[in-house]
C-alpha cells in the first residue's frame, strides 16, 4: 500500500514542478515587471500559487489515480509505460501550449488567457490572426519548444512511468487504500476542506495586478473558466417564456386616450441624449465639484 501512495506522490510530485517551471517562465518572459517587484513578493507568487498547482496537478492525477485503484482490484491488469508516457506527454504539451498561448494574450492585455480570447478566435479567425500578427512567433515557438522538452525530460528523470507495486490481498485493505486516494485527489481538486472551493481569489495576495496574475495557474484557471462559460450563450434573465412575459406586462403598458400630458410642442422633436461615462460628482459644481 505504503508502494501504491509511493507512486502517486511522485506522480503528483512532478506536476507541482511542472507547475512552477511553467511560472518560472512567466516571471522571465515578463522580467521587466519582475524587476520592479522586491525578492519577498516573488516568493509569494511560488508560495500563495501552490494552493492552484496542487488542484491542477490533482485535476491531472485523476485518471492515473482511477487506473492505479482499479489494478488494486483487478491483479490481472497491466499498466502499459507507453500509455503512460502518452498521456504525460500529451498533458505536458497541451499545458506548455495554453502557457505560452497566455504570454502573448497578456503581453497584449494585460490579462490571462480565457474562454473569450478562444471563442473570439473561433468566431473570427482572421480578426484574431490580425491582431496576433505582432506576436513574437519565434520566440513563442522556441519557448514552447524548450517548456515541452523541459517537462518531458523532467518526468523522465523523476520515472513517473514506472507504476509496478505489489497486489494487495485483503479486500479491506483494498477498501482501504481506494477510499483515501480518492479522498486524497478530491480534496486537492477542491483546495482543502473549507466552506468554498478552490477559485481565483484565493491566490491574490497583492495590491498590485501582477504579482496576482504569476501567482495563477494559467492551465487551471483556462479550463475554470471554460466550464463556468456555459451560460454565456443565453440570456441569464429569462426566468419566463416570452408569451408569459409579454400577458404580465401588457397591464403596465396600456393607456388610456385623454390622460396623455403633452409637454413639446412638435409631435416628432430631434431629441438627443448625452451620455457621459464615469461623469462623477466630482466634476459637478452644483454636487459640491
Amino acid at each position: 500500500m505504503n508502494k501504491l501512495f509511493g507512486i502517486l506522490w511522485r506522480y503528483f510530485a512532478f506536476w507541482m514542478l511542472f507547475a512552477i517551471l511553467c511560472r518560472a517562465f512567466f516571471l522571465a518572459y515578463f522580467h521587466e515587471q519582475l524587476h520592479l517587484l522586491p525578492w519577498m513578493e516573488v516568493l509569494k507568487i511560488f508560495a500563495y500559487g501552490m494552493r492552484m498547482d496542487a488542484s491542477m496537478a490533482a485535476y491531472i492525477c485523476a485518471i492515473p489515480t482511477l487506473v492505479l485503484i482499479l489494478r488494486v482490484w483487478v491483479d490481472r491488469l497491466h499498466i502499459s509505460q507507453r500509455l503512460s508516457r502518452l498521456y504525460v506527454w500529451s498533458v505536458v504539451i497541451a499545458c506548455s501550449l495554453i502557457n505560452i498561448i497566455n504570454f502573448n494574450i497578456y503581453r497584449e492585455w494585460d490579462t490571462l488567457i480565457s474562454y473569450k480570447a478562444v471563442d473570439l478566435f473561433l468566431d473570427s479567425p482572421h480578426l484574431a490572426i490580425a491582431s496576433a500578427a505582432s506576436s513574437p512567433i519565434f520566440l513563442s515557438s522556441l519557448l514552447l519548444l524548450s517548456l515541452s522538452c523541459l517537462g518531458i525530460y523532467l518526468a523522465r528523470w523523476m520515472k513517473i512511468y514506472q507504476c509496478t507495486f505489489v497486489g494487495i490481498n485483503k479486500w479491506y485493505k483494498k477498501t482501504f487504500t481506494s477510499l483515501g486516494l480518492l479522498s486524497v485527489v478530491f480534496l486537492l481538486i477542491r483546495g482543502g476542506w473549507g466552506l468554498t472551493p478552490l477559485n481565483p481569489s484565493m491566490v491574490y495576495f497583492a495590491t498590485n495586478a501582477f504579482p496576482n496574475h504569476a501567482a495563477t495557474n494559467v492551465s487551471w484557471y483556462f479550463i475554470n473558466d471554460i466550464l463556468h462559460a456555459g451560460g454565456l450563450h443565453r440570456n441569464p434573465y429569462i426566468s419566463m417564456k416570452n408569451t408569459e412575459a409579454k400577458q404580465a406586462i401588457a397591464p403596465l403598458l396600456k393607456t388610456t386616450a385623454g390622460h396623455t400630458t403633452r409637454i413639446l410642442s412638435r409631435s416628432k422633436p430631434n431629441v438627443v441624449l448625452i451620455i457621459l461615462e464615469s461623469f462623477t460628482a466630482d466634476l459637478v459644481q452644483s454636487l459640491g465639484g
